[in-house]
């Protein structure tokens, strides 16, 4: 199904299944995401990483980075960050989210935002694909 964000909506496919990667080892486990001064100019980044069928956002709070999914596990809506807080919120219908676990703020369900380890390499954010989405 294609959305207006020119993407194709996964239902925030990392987060309901885990395990989608186990038979695909072409999958790359890093990425460069994007330049840290380019963050640290224009935060959040959000970009759809098609290898690893996720949207993505790097943000940066308080001085610190993080990175996650950006596409709401309830019907795949898109986030804006809540001013003054460490929360997302989704613009469909929303739903918020705690930017530091992922965690759904508005109703208890399974799962909720994937976080994504990171390391700051040469000037530039590398993304790793979290161990739990590969066998």
């Amino acid at each position: 199904v294609e959305y207006g964000r020119n993407l194709t909506f996964s239902y925030s496919i990392l987060s309901r299944t885990p395990q989608i990667f186990s038979k695909m080892a072409h999958i790359p486990r890093k990425i460069k995401f994007c330049k840290i001064d380019e963050l640290k100019e224009s935060a959040p980044i959000t970009k759809w990483v098609d290898e690893w069928k996720d949207e993505i956002s790097a943000f940066l709070v308080e001085g610190e980075i993080l990175v996650l999914s950006s596409i709401c596990p309830h019907f795949g809506g898109e986030f804006e960050r809540v001013a003054g807080t460490r929360e997302l919120r989704c613009k469909w219908h929303g739903w918020k989210f705690n930017l530091d676990s992922g965690e759904c703020l508005t109703f208890k369900i399974p799962g909720g935002l994937n976080h994504y380890p990171f390391s700051e390499i040469d000037g530039y954010l590398e993304l790793t694909l979290p161990d739990e989405f590969v066998a």
